[in-house]
Protein backbone atom coordinates (compact mmCIF):
# COMPACT_ATOMS: atom_id res chain seq x y z
CA UNK A 1 0.00 0.00 0.00
CA UNK A 2 2.81 2.13 0.80
CA UNK A 3 4.47 1.67 -2.46
CA UNK A 4 1.22 2.69 -4.08
CA UNK A 5 1.01 5.71 -2.68
CA UNK A 6 4.63 7.07 -3.67
CA UNK A 7 3.91 6.16 -6.91
CA UNK A 8 0.97 8.39 -7.36
CA UNK A 9 2.63 11.18 -5.29
CA UNK A 10 5.49 10.78 -7.83
CA UNK A 11 2.74 11.31 -11.15
CA UNK A 12 1.48 13.75 -9.26
CA UNK A 13 4.72 15.61 -8.58
CA UNK A 14 5.66 14.95 -12.47
CA UNK A 15 2.87 16.53 -13.87
CA UNK A 16 3.40 19.44 -11.89
CA UNK A 17 6.79 20.42 -13.49
CA UNK A 18 6.10 19.11 -16.64
CA UNK A 19 2.99 20.04 -17.44
CA UNK A 20 0.46 17.71 -19.25
CA UNK A 21 2.30 17.46 -22.51
CA UNK A 22 2.74 13.81 -21.83
CA UNK A 23 -0.47 13.14 -21.27
CA UNK A 24 -1.94 14.56 -23.85
CA UNK A 25 0.54 13.12 -26.25
CA UNK A 26 -0.42 9.72 -25.05
CA UNK A 27 -4.19 10.35 -25.69
CA UNK A 28 -3.63 11.44 -29.01
CA UNK A 29 -2.00 8.37 -30.10
CA UNK A 30 -5.40 7.13 -29.59
CA UNK A 31 -7.57 10.02 -31.22
CA UNK A 32 -5.20 11.74 -33.77
CA UNK A 33 -6.43 15.42 -34.32
CA UNK A 34 -8.22 16.89 -37.90
CA UNK A 35 -6.37 17.73 -40.60
CA UNK A 36 -6.48 21.67 -40.93
CA UNK A 37 -8.06 23.29 -44.14
CA UNK A 38 -5.04 24.37 -45.57
CA UNK A 39 -3.58 20.73 -45.37
CA UNK A 40 -6.69 19.34 -46.87
CA UNK A 41 -6.65 21.57 -50.17
CA UNK A 42 -3.42 21.10 -50.86
CA UNK A 43 -3.79 17.39 -51.09
CA UNK A 44 -6.74 17.85 -53.01
CA UNK A 45 -4.89 20.16 -55.72
CA UNK A 46 -2.26 16.75 -55.89
CA UNK A 47 -5.55 15.51 -57.97
CA UNK A 48 -5.67 16.12 -61.58
CA UNK A 49 -9.57 17.22 -62.00
CA UNK A 50 -11.85 18.80 -64.48
CA UNK A 51 -14.18 21.75 -63.52
CA UNK A 52 -17.53 22.76 -64.88
CA UNK A 53 -19.97 25.66 -64.15
CA UNK A 54 -22.56 28.04 -65.15
CA UNK A 55 -21.70 30.25 -63.02
CA UNK A 56 -21.08 34.43 -63.95
CA UNK A 57 -18.43 34.32 -61.28
CA UNK A 58 -15.26 32.99 -62.88
CA UNK A 59 -13.46 32.01 -59.94
CA UNK A 60 -16.31 29.53 -58.68
CA UNK A 61 -16.03 25.92 -60.03
CA UNK A 62 -19.74 24.40 -59.27
CA UNK A 63 -19.30 20.51 -60.47
CA UNK A 64 -15.61 18.28 -60.46
CA UNK A 65 -14.80 15.06 -62.35
CA UNK A 66 -11.83 13.40 -61.76
CA UNK A 67 -9.70 12.15 -65.11
CA UNK A 68 -11.16 8.67 -64.19
CA UNK A 69 -14.72 9.55 -64.01
CA UNK A 70 -14.34 11.95 -67.27
CA UNK A 71 -12.42 8.61 -68.62
CA UNK A 72 -15.58 6.08 -67.91
CA UNK A 73 -17.93 8.25 -69.17
CA UNK A 74 -19.99 7.56 -72.48
CA UNK A 75 -21.89 10.25 -74.47
CA UNK A 76 -24.85 9.61 -74.67
CA UNK A 77 -25.04 11.51 -77.84
CA UNK A 78 -21.82 9.66 -79.22
CA UNK A 79 -23.78 8.20 -82.32
CA UNK A 80 -24.74 11.36 -83.85
CA UNK A 81 -20.75 11.77 -84.20
CA UNK A 82 -17.65 11.18 -86.58
CA UNK A 83 -14.63 11.33 -84.05
CA UNK A 84 -12.38 11.49 -87.44
CA UNK A 85 -10.70 14.49 -86.06
CA UNK A 86 -10.70 13.22 -82.51
CA UNK A 87 -8.87 10.15 -83.96
CA UNK A 88 -5.99 12.33 -85.05
CA UNK A 89 -5.41 13.83 -80.86
CA UNK A 90 -2.57 12.46 -78.66
CA UNK A 91 -4.03 10.97 -75.42
CA UNK A 92 -3.88 14.26 -73.63
CA UNK A 93 -5.62 16.08 -76.17
CA UNK A 94 -8.28 13.62 -76.18
CA UNK A 95 -8.93 13.98 -72.46
CA UNK A 96 -9.05 17.84 -73.07
CA UNK A 97 -11.84 17.04 -76.38
CA UNK A 98 -13.49 14.76 -74.19
CA UNK A 99 -13.97 17.59 -71.48
CA UNK A 100 -15.31 20.06 -73.69
CA UNK A 101 -17.92 17.17 -75.34
CA UNK A 102 -18.81 16.53 -71.61
CA UNK A 103 -19.36 20.71 -71.24
CA UNK A 104 -21.28 20.20 -74.71
CA UNK A 105 -23.91 17.52 -73.36
CA UNK A 106 -24.76 18.88 -70.12
CA UNK A 107 -24.77 22.18 -70.52
CA UNK A 108 -21.70 24.14 -68.74
CA UNK A 109 -20.65 27.39 -70.09
CA UNK A 110 -17.15 27.00 -68.27
CA UNK A 111 -14.86 24.17 -68.47
CA UNK A 112 -12.12 24.26 -65.98
CA UNK A 113 -9.05 22.02 -67.78
CA UNK A 114 -6.35 21.55 -64.90
CA UNK A 115 -2.84 22.77 -66.79
CA UNK A 116 -1.05 19.64 -65.64
CA UNK A 117 -3.22 17.98 -68.44
CA UNK A 118 0.09 19.77 -70.72
CA UNK A 119 -1.89 20.92 -73.69
CA UNK A 120 -1.85 24.84 -73.97
CA UNK A 121 -4.45 27.87 -74.66
CA UNK A 122 -3.74 27.53 -78.59
CA UNK A 123 -4.18 23.83 -78.95
CA UNK A 124 -7.21 23.65 -76.94
CA UNK A 125 -8.43 26.30 -79.08
CA UNK A 126 -7.94 24.23 -82.10
CA UNK A 127 -9.64 20.96 -80.04
CA UNK A 128 -13.03 22.88 -79.57
CA UNK A 129 -12.99 23.67 -83.28
CA UNK A 130 -12.17 19.70 -84.12
CA UNK A 131 -15.38 18.41 -81.66
CA UNK A 132 -17.19 21.43 -83.67
CA UNK A 133 -16.63 19.74 -86.85
CA UNK A 134 -16.60 16.10 -85.59
CA UNK A 135 -20.38 16.75 -84.09
CA UNK A 136 -23.43 18.40 -85.63
CA UNK A 137 -24.66 19.31 -82.38
CA UNK A 138 -22.09 22.19 -81.97
CA UNK A 139 -22.01 24.97 -84.04
CA UNK A 140 -18.61 25.09 -86.14
CA UNK A 141 -18.77 29.26 -85.93
CA UNK A 142 -18.86 28.45 -81.62
CA UNK A 143 -18.40 31.14 -79.71
CA UNK A 144 -15.79 31.02 -77.03
CA UNK A 145 -12.94 32.46 -75.15
CA UNK A 146 -9.82 29.93 -73.68
CA UNK A 147 -7.35 32.14 -70.68
CA UNK A 148 -5.57 30.79 -68.09
CA UNK A 149 -7.71 30.72 -65.03
CA UNK A 150 -6.94 30.27 -61.02
CA UNK A 151 -10.67 29.23 -59.73
CA UNK A 152 -12.01 26.85 -56.72
CA UNK A 153 -14.08 24.99 -55.89
CA UNK A 154 -15.96 23.24 -52.52
CA UNK A 155 -14.49 19.81 -51.49
CA UNK A 156 -16.73 17.88 -49.38
CA UNK A 157 -13.92 16.48 -46.25
CA UNK A 158 -17.49 15.13 -44.04
CA UNK A 159 -20.79 15.39 -43.70
CA UNK A 160 -20.07 18.32 -41.64
CA UNK A 161 -17.18 20.05 -43.25
CA UNK A 162 -16.78 21.38 -46.38
CA UNK A 163 -13.31 22.92 -47.68
CA UNK A 164 -11.91 25.12 -50.60
CA UNK A 165 -9.91 23.86 -53.18
CA UNK A 166 -7.60 25.79 -55.32
CA UNK A 167 -7.95 25.08 -59.30
CA UNK A 168 -5.18 26.01 -62.00
CA UNK A 169 -6.46 25.94 -65.28
CA UNK A 170 -7.13 27.00 -69.08
CA UNK A 171 -10.57 28.09 -68.54
CA UNK A 172 -12.95 27.58 -72.19
CA UNK A 173 -15.69 29.47 -72.01
CA UNK A 174 -18.37 28.19 -74.50
CA UNK A 175 -21.57 30.47 -75.35
CA UNK A 176 -23.11 27.88 -76.88
CA UNK A 177 -22.99 25.73 -74.63
CA UNK A 178 -26.55 26.87 -72.86
CA UNK A 179 -29.85 24.56 -71.76
CA UNK A 180 -31.93 26.13 -74.19
CA UNK A 181 -29.63 25.75 -77.24
CA UNK A 182 -29.53 21.54 -76.14
CA UNK A 183 -33.10 21.26 -75.63
CA UNK A 184 -33.51 23.24 -79.40
CA UNK A 185 -30.95 20.20 -80.74
CA UNK A 186 -32.84 17.46 -79.04
CA UNK A 187 -36.36 19.01 -80.87
CA UNK A 188 -34.05 18.65 -84.07
CA UNK A 189 -33.22 15.17 -83.67
CA UNK A 190 -36.36 14.30 -83.84
CA UNK A 191 -36.71 15.98 -86.93
CA UNK A 192 -33.66 14.34 -88.36
CA UNK A 193 -34.95 10.58 -87.36
CA UNK A 194 -38.09 11.33 -89.13
CA UNK A 195 -36.71 12.27 -92.11
CA UNK A 196 -33.97 9.20 -91.92
CA UNK A 197 -36.48 6.58 -91.12
CA UNK A 198 -38.22 7.61 -94.43
CA UNK A 199 -35.71 6.78 -96.78
CA UNK A 200 -36.69 3.10 -98.45
CA UNK A 201 -33.91 -0.03 -97.26
CA UNK A 202 -33.80 -0.48 -100.67
CA UNK A 203 -32.06 2.19 -101.94
CA UNK A 204 -28.09 2.18 -103.36
CA UNK A 205 -26.06 4.03 -101.32
CA UNK A 206 -25.69 6.86 -103.92
CA UNK A 207 -29.41 7.19 -104.03
CA UNK A 208 -29.39 7.40 -100.32
CA UNK A 209 -26.98 10.15 -100.40
CA UNK A 210 -28.56 12.17 -102.51
CA UNK A 211 -31.78 11.95 -101.64
CA UNK A 212 -30.90 13.65 -97.64
CA UNK A 213 -29.09 15.94 -100.19
CA UNK A 214 -31.87 17.21 -101.62
CA UNK A 215 -33.77 17.14 -99.16
CA UNK A 216 -32.13 20.11 -97.03
CA UNK A 217 -30.78 21.55 -100.11
CA UNK A 218 -33.76 21.82 -101.70
CA UNK A 219 -35.79 22.81 -98.72
CA UNK A 220 -34.40 24.80 -96.39
CA UNK A 221 -33.53 28.50 -97.32
CA UNK A 222 -30.14 30.02 -97.16
CA UNK A 223 -30.34 33.05 -94.96
CA UNK A 224 -27.21 35.90 -94.07
CA UNK A 225 -26.67 35.91 -90.43
CA UNK A 226 -24.31 38.92 -91.05
CA UNK A 227 -26.02 42.61 -90.93
CA UNK A 228 -25.64 45.13 -93.67
CA UNK A 229 -22.13 45.40 -93.14
CA UNK A 230 -21.34 41.79 -93.61
CA UNK A 231 -20.76 41.74 -89.89
CA UNK A 232 -21.57 39.04 -87.95
CA UNK A 233 -24.93 39.70 -86.11
CA UNK A 234 -24.02 38.65 -82.50
CA UNK A 235 -27.18 36.83 -81.98
CA UNK A 236 -26.72 32.91 -80.41
CA UNK A 237 -28.39 31.51 -83.73
CA UNK A 238 -28.96 27.60 -83.31
CA UNK A 239 -28.02 26.61 -86.99
CA UNK A 240 -29.64 22.81 -86.72
CA UNK A 241 -32.46 23.88 -84.72
CA UNK A 242 -33.01 26.23 -87.80
CA UNK A 243 -32.72 23.74 -90.60
CA UNK A 244 -34.30 21.73 -89.40
CA UNK A 245 -37.69 23.43 -87.58
CA UNK A 246 -37.91 26.96 -89.20
CA UNK A 247 -36.23 25.70 -92.35
CA UNK A 248 -34.04 28.90 -92.45
CA UNK A 249 -30.37 29.32 -91.83
CA UNK A 250 -26.85 29.82 -92.55
CA UNK A 251 -23.94 27.54 -94.21
CA UNK A 252 -23.61 25.98 -90.60
CA UNK A 253 -27.27 24.75 -90.41
CA UNK A 254 -27.13 22.97 -94.00
CA UNK A 255 -23.74 21.60 -93.03
CA UNK A 256 -25.38 20.60 -89.49
CA UNK A 257 -28.18 19.22 -91.41
CA UNK A 258 -26.56 17.58 -93.35
CA UNK A 259 -24.07 15.65 -91.16
CA UNK A 260 -26.38 14.92 -88.89
CA UNK A 261 -28.61 12.87 -91.67
CA UNK A 262 -25.41 11.45 -93.09
CA UNK A 263 -24.35 9.68 -89.77
CA UNK A 264 -27.59 8.61 -88.69
CA UNK A 265 -28.09 6.41 -92.27
CA UNK A 266 -24.76 5.34 -91.74
CA UNK A 267 -22.20 7.08 -93.82
CA UNK A 268 -18.97 7.78 -92.96
CA UNK A 269 -18.86 11.76 -92.22
CA UNK A 270 -16.76 14.72 -91.33
CA UNK A 271 -17.15 18.46 -91.21
CA UNK A 272 -14.88 21.08 -92.86
CA UNK A 273 -14.21 24.57 -92.40
CA UNK A 274 -12.95 27.67 -94.02
CA UNK A 275 -12.19 30.47 -91.51
CA UNK A 276 -10.74 32.95 -93.96
CA UNK A 277 -13.56 33.57 -96.10
CA UNK A 278 -16.32 34.56 -93.91
CA UNK A 279 -16.00 31.21 -91.80
CA UNK A 280 -17.60 29.00 -94.42
CA UNK A 281 -18.46 25.55 -93.81
CA UNK A 282 -19.37 21.81 -96.04
CA UNK A 283 -20.21 18.45 -95.54
CA UNK A 284 -17.18 15.50 -96.23
CA UNK A 285 -18.77 12.32 -97.10
CA UNK A 286 -18.22 8.73 -97.62
CA UNK A 287 -19.94 7.51 -100.72
CA UNK A 288 -19.03 3.62 -102.12
CA UNK A 289 -15.50 3.67 -100.72
CA UNK A 290 -14.51 7.06 -101.49
CA UNK A 291 -14.42 10.77 -99.92
CA UNK A 292 -16.45 13.57 -102.09
CA UNK A 293 -17.35 17.30 -100.65
CA UNK A 294 -20.95 18.47 -100.42
CA UNK A 295 -21.82 22.24 -100.83
CA UNK A 296 -24.99 22.26 -98.98
CA UNK A 297 -26.19 25.94 -99.92
CA UNK A 298 -26.39 25.13 -103.87
CA UNK A 299 -29.75 24.20 -103.73
CA UNK A 300 -30.24 26.91 -106.91
CA UNK A 301 -27.86 24.48 -108.48
CA UNK A 302 -29.71 21.21 -108.69
CA UNK A 303 -30.91 20.03 -111.55
CA UNK A 304 -34.00 17.78 -112.14
CA UNK A 305 -33.45 14.35 -111.40
CA UNK A 306 -32.78 11.63 -113.79
CA UNK A 307 -30.34 13.55 -115.77
CA UNK A 308 -26.63 12.52 -116.01
CA UNK A 309 -25.62 15.73 -113.66
CA UNK A 310 -26.95 13.49 -110.82
CA UNK A 311 -27.53 15.96 -107.84
CA UNK A 312 -25.46 18.85 -109.50
CA UNK A 313 -21.96 20.26 -109.20
CA UNK A 314 -21.37 21.13 -106.11
CA UNK A 315 -22.70 16.99 -104.71
CA UNK A 316 -20.64 14.83 -104.15
CA UNK A 317 -17.20 16.92 -105.38
CA UNK A 318 -13.37 16.64 -105.71
CA UNK A 319 -11.19 18.82 -103.43
CA UNK A 320 -10.21 21.42 -106.40
CA UNK A 321 -13.54 22.59 -106.77
CA UNK A 322 -13.21 24.06 -104.11
CA UNK A 323 -11.45 27.13 -103.39
CA UNK A 324 -12.34 27.80 -100.06
CA UNK A 325 -9.16 27.00 -97.80
CA UNK A 326 -9.99 24.40 -95.83
CA UNK A 327 -9.07 24.28 -91.78
CA UNK A 328 -6.79 21.57 -90.83
CA UNK A 329 -6.60 20.33 -94.33
CA UNK A 330 -3.98 18.04 -93.56
CA UNK A 331 -6.20 15.84 -91.34
CA UNK A 332 -8.61 15.10 -94.08
CA UNK A 333 -8.59 11.86 -96.47
CA UNK A 334 -8.28 13.29 -100.28
CA UNK A 335 -11.45 13.70 -102.29
CA UNK A 336 -9.87 13.28 -106.29
CA UNK A 337 -13.25 13.12 -108.11
CA UNK A 338 -16.39 14.11 -108.56
CA UNK A 339 -19.49 11.19 -108.59
CA UNK A 340 -21.33 12.82 -111.31
CA UNK A 341 -19.59 15.69 -112.75
CA UNK A 342 -15.99 15.25 -113.78
CA UNK A 343 -13.89 18.18 -116.43
CA UNK A 344 -14.66 17.32 -119.89
CA UNK A 345 -11.43 18.95 -120.80
CA UNK A 346 -8.52 21.44 -119.54
CA UNK A 347 -7.67 24.42 -121.96
CA UNK A 348 -5.73 28.19 -121.76
CA UNK A 349 -8.48 30.04 -122.26
CA UNK A 350 -12.00 30.72 -124.12
CA UNK A 351 -10.05 31.49 -126.91
CA UNK A 352 -8.38 27.93 -127.65
CA UNK A 353 -8.78 26.65 -130.28
CA UNK A 354 -9.81 23.51 -128.80
CA UNK A 355 -12.14 25.27 -126.30
CA UNK A 356 -15.66 24.60 -127.91
CA UNK A 357 -14.25 21.16 -129.28
CA UNK A 358 -13.96 20.50 -125.92
CA UNK A 359 -17.42 21.67 -124.90
CA UNK A 360 -18.76 19.80 -127.94
CA UNK A 361 -17.61 16.06 -126.59
CA UNK A 362 -18.31 16.92 -123.49
CA UNK A 363 -21.96 17.54 -124.26
CA UNK A 364 -21.72 13.94 -126.24
CA UNK A 365 -20.34 12.24 -123.43
CA UNK A 366 -23.13 13.36 -121.16
CA UNK A 367 -26.23 12.79 -123.30
CA UNK A 368 -25.81 16.11 -124.78
CA UNK A 369 -27.03 17.88 -121.37
CA UNK A 370 -23.52 19.03 -120.17
CA UNK A 371 -20.01 20.03 -120.33
CA UNK A 372 -17.16 21.17 -117.95
CA UNK A 373 -13.96 22.76 -119.20
CA UNK A 374 -11.44 24.16 -117.10
CA UNK A 375 -9.41 26.69 -118.25
CA UNK A 376 -6.21 29.11 -116.66
CA UNK A 377 -7.66 32.40 -117.68
CA UNK A 378 -10.82 33.68 -117.62
CA UNK A 379 -12.53 36.82 -119.13
CA UNK A 380 -16.11 36.54 -118.69
CA UNK A 381 -17.20 38.39 -122.10
CA UNK A 382 -15.36 35.19 -123.92
CA UNK A 383 -17.07 33.10 -121.91
CA UNK A 384 -20.42 34.57 -122.57
CA UNK A 385 -19.83 34.02 -126.24
CA UNK A 386 -18.86 30.35 -126.22
CA UNK A 387 -22.32 30.58 -124.52
CA UNK A 388 -24.07 32.23 -127.35
CA UNK A 389 -22.43 29.48 -129.78
CA UNK A 390 -23.37 26.63 -128.13
CA UNK A 391 -26.87 27.40 -127.90
CA UNK A 392 -26.78 28.01 -131.19
CA UNK A 393 -25.29 24.97 -132.09
CA UNK A 394 -27.62 22.85 -130.22
CA UNK A 395 -30.34 25.87 -130.92
CA UNK A 396 -31.48 25.47 -127.20
CA UNK A 397 -31.34 27.83 -124.36
CA UNK A 398 -28.31 27.15 -122.66
CA UNK A 399 -27.17 28.11 -118.42
CA UNK A 400 -23.35 29.20 -117.99
CA UNK A 401 -21.79 28.79 -114.49
CA UNK A 402 -18.48 29.88 -113.30
CA UNK A 403 -16.58 28.85 -110.48
CA UNK A 404 -13.25 29.43 -108.97
CA UNK A 405 -10.93 26.02 -108.06
CA UNK A 406 -8.62 25.59 -105.83
CA UNK A 407 -5.54 25.47 -108.03
CA UNK A 408 -6.31 29.23 -109.30
CA UNK A 409 -7.78 28.05 -112.16
CA UNK A 410 -11.32 28.88 -112.81
CA UNK A 411 -14.29 26.20 -113.83
CA UNK A 412 -17.02 26.76 -116.16
CA UNK A 413 -19.67 24.54 -116.56
CA UNK A 414 -22.29 25.18 -119.65
CA UNK A 415 -25.87 22.97 -119.96
CA UNK A 416 -29.15 22.80 -120.74
CA UNK A 417 -31.65 25.52 -119.10
CA UNK A 418 -34.48 22.54 -119.54
CA UNK A 419 -32.64 20.16 -117.12
CA UNK A 420 -32.27 23.15 -114.19
CA UNK A 421 -35.05 23.05 -111.62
Amino acid sequence: MKRFLALVISIILLFTFTGCSYIEEFISSFYPSEPTDEEISLAQQEFINIGYSNSNNEDDIRFVLSLDELKAWENPYSHYSSYILYNTLNEDEKLVYKALEYALVNSYERTFIDYRIGVNISRTEEILQLLSLDTPLLEQNVIFTVYNNVAFYDYEYSDTRIVEVLHRSNCVSVQNFTHIQWNQKVQALEFAQEFVDSLDEDMTQIQKAEAIYRHIAENVTYIPYENEFGHYKGALENFLFDAFVTKETHCDGFTNALALLYEMAGFEQVEKRNTITMQHTWNFVKIEDKWYNIEGTAGGYIPKEDCTMGSGLMFATPDIYFDDYCEFKELYPKAKTSYYMNPDGETESCNSDDFFDLLLEGFEKHNDEWAIVIVDEFVEDDARRELSNIADYYWESMYYYKKDTADDRVLLMYCKEYIMK
